[in-house]
């Protein structure tokens, strides 16, 4: 499906943060262009032609100073979309008024290795107070585009998203998947010869396949009865074979991965169905365990049906969160195709709670129990410091029910002796040194906020992940809090200890502001000196973009095979029609669907879109060759050859025949 249909159809979700910024995205379905001082980019998550998300898409302005991210209000979170933690910061100090800045990233492209046919480009940047991570919205699109959850912190924003599904998350995991049927042969017209023709489609990489056809009898016809199957309940993973797959993380594919810089695994695996396959059989993909679709709020996390371009749902999906499988259902899609060919393009994020600090460890993905596996880095990042403050904070969850964020900071993890230290968090952005508003956001934080503070003691080794549910081994403390205008201060006096401080507040859905909420340590050195450090995270959530509420208008192409006996191109008077004649739709990005010509002789595809460009071709039966093409000047009645390729223009194309 084209760009155009992307843009009709996509929800976003956004993250801001304030520190540098770091985004990737690895697919041919990502449109990258500059629009003033900012980078827009803009992902299709879909299963092959099978769009697995529907078409949801993620934009990310990457600007001078800001990321932004956007999903739908209505969508937010209810599907394959992840969602993705970011942390922001910046230090200050009166002998230096000076904020830190991060290091700035190159601009760099590289292809995957990790096995044959990977494709993929990766853009970088960086900006000096800004991180983000961007999301897709389940609705069209998954943290990326599966799109998935992960929190962004400091550097790197991946996505996409993130991944060919719908996805609604708040860092950009893409989830790209695709259905097509195999081509075949090169010939289209039907004239009888001596030499049979046996069509054979194979791929080589992780697993090679062969597609035959032994009978021409029209697949929707011979398995009429079957199409409304119930699901079997069975798994029968002999139904997909994969023929190319790979995994990489999505920024430098490096074999290092930043998982606070909401930075993606990228699975990717091609496959085909079985011509066997009917409605109600089922297949499987497996994350790693290592891995998860999304950082937080996974109850409302699903992946999306699977469908084609024109909107057939191909295969229903389910998730295990205790496996970490989907187990996808076929519909009588696959009664009425033949040769589906599909490719998932699957994003996902480290698992904070499995892996809660820095590591090297094997990622193994599964595509109808056949494994890829890659060795990867895992590097969490290092707090803000300045003088004897030092902080860092990572939104641990967001439930979309209840409308609460929690963000987790980590005060004084630098354990330095600290004079007079307040904590003070701010239901917006603040510009640390002056006090002054930065950014406003919807959430409030009052007398009804959750604020917890925990004495976490000294020379403690808390988890690099953020990541932390059980508050059990630390001790809770009742420290002194005074409650301002949207803003609360936390008086922990003469420290030396690192503080875990949970801060759970709520949002307003329909606000028109984003979420967003920033906390500060200050305090003073053994000689006076003050420093102020400042941490914050943010979660837009903007209604469609998409400037329409209409269905958009499809089409379809097809007509007439017959038996040409006199040879001429033409259809005359007397002259047969060719049932059961296989004829194979191609779409731009090589993926296909096949059906075969009906009793009269006529095939038909529907759902096609304006201004795409496919490819009709048609294979003979065993014993026939195709006849002269392109005879005469009247289209509607001569055959046009063995493949034809079409630009819709706004209206069916009836007239694509073949003798």
């Amino acid at each position: 499906m084209g760009n155009l249909k992307k843009e009709r159809e996509k929800h976003m979700l956004q993250k801001l943060n304030k520190s540098s910024f770091v985004e990737t995205e690895s697919k041919s379905r990502v449109k990258l262009h500059k629009s003033g001082k900012s980078w827009v980019k803009t992902t299709l998550a879909s299963f092959g032609l099978i769009q697995l998300f529907k078409g949801s898409q993620a934009e990310e302005r990457i600007s001078e100073g800001d990321v932004d991210f956007v999903v739908s209000k209505n969508q937010l979170l209810k599907g394959a979309l992840g969602i993705g933690a970011v942390l922001g910061g910046t230090s200050l100090a009166t002998t230096a008024f000076a904020a830190e800045t991060t290091s700035t990233l190159p601009v760099t492209s590289e292809t995957g290795v990790t096995s044959e046919g990977t494709d993929s480009t990766v853009l970088v940047a960086s900006t000096t107070t800004s991180n983000t991570t961007s999301v897709l919205d389940q609705s069209s699109a998954s943290q990326s585009v599966s799109s998935s959850v992960s929190m962004s912190q400091s550097l790197l924003n991946s996505q996409a998203a993130q991944s060919t599904s719908e996805q609604e998350s708040l860092s950009l995991s893409q989830s790209t998947s695709q259905s097509s049927a195999s081509q075949t042969t090169n010939s289209a017209n039907v004239t009888p010869t001596a030499s049979d023709s046996t069509p054979v489609s194979g791929t080589t990489a992780v697993s090679a396949s062969t597609a035959s056809s032994t009978s021409l009898a029209p697949k929707v016809n011979m398995l009429s009865s079957r199409t409304s199957l119930a699901a079997t309940g069975k798994v029968n993973n002999d139904l997909v074979t994969v023929t190319s797959s790979y995994l990489k993380d999505e920024v430098n594919n490096d074999g290092i991965v930043y998982p606070l810089r909401g930075e993606t695994i990228e699975y990717y695996s091609k496959f085909t169905v079985d011509n066997a396959a009917t409605a109600g059989d089922q297949f499987t993909m497996t994350y790693s365990p290592y891995a998860t679709p999304s950082d937080f709020d996974m109850a409302n996390w699903a992946p999306i049906d699977i469908t084609d371009n024109s909107g057939e749902v191909i295969a229903t999906g389910v998730y295990d969160a205790t496996t970490k499988t989907v187990t996808y259902t076929f519909t009588d899609y696959v009664d009425k195709y033949q040769n589906v060919v599909a490719s998932l393009d699957a994003y996902s994020y480290i698992d904070r709670s499995k892996v809660p600090n820095a590591t090297t460890l094997t990622m193994t993905y599964s595509m109808g129990g056949e494994t890829t596996s890659k060795v990867e880095t895992v590097k969490y990042e290092s707090p803000y410091v300045q003088g004897t403050s030092s902080i860092e904070s990572v939104i641990n969850e967001l439930d979309t029910t209840k409308h609460t964020v929690e963000q987790i900071f980590y005060v004084n993890p630098m354990q330095y002796n600290a004079y007079s230290t307040y904590f003070n968090v701010y239901g917006y952005v603040i510009e640390p040194l002056t006090g002054t508003m930065v950014q406003q956001g919807s959430n409030t934080i009052n007398s009804s906020s959750i604020i917890e503070v925990y004495n976490a003691g000294s020379g403690t080794s808390l988890p690099r992940s953020m990541n932390i549910t059980d508050f059990s081994k630390f001790t809770k403390i009742n420290p002194i809090i005074t409650y301002g205008s949207d803003s609360a201060s936390v008086y922990l006096g003469d420290i030396s200890n690192v503080y875990v401080i949970k801060v759970v507040s709520s949002y307003d859905p329909n606000s028109t502001y984003d979420i967003v909420q920033s906390g500060t340590m200050s305090s003073y050195n053994s000689l006076g000196n003050y420093s102020i450090v400042e941490s914050d995270n943010n979660i837009v959530v903007n209604s469609d973009v998409s400037g329409g509420t209409g269905t958009e208008v499809t089409y379809s192409v097809g007509d007439y095979v017959w038996f040409d006996t006199n040879k001429d191109g033409l259809q005359m008077n007397g002259e047969n029609p060719a049932a059961n004649v296989l004829v194979t739709l191609t779409y731009s990005d090589g993926t296909t669907k096949s059906v075969y010509t009906d009793a009269s002789g006529h095939y038909q595809f529907n759902g096609l879109f304006d201004k795409e460009t496919y490819t009709i071709s048609f294979t003979p039966p065993a014993g026939y060759v195709l006849t002269t093409s392109n005879t005469g000047s009247n289209d509607a009645i001569d055959s046009d050859g063995s493949s034809v390729t079409v630009t819709i223009k706004a209206a069916n194309d009836m007239t694509i025949d073949a003798g």
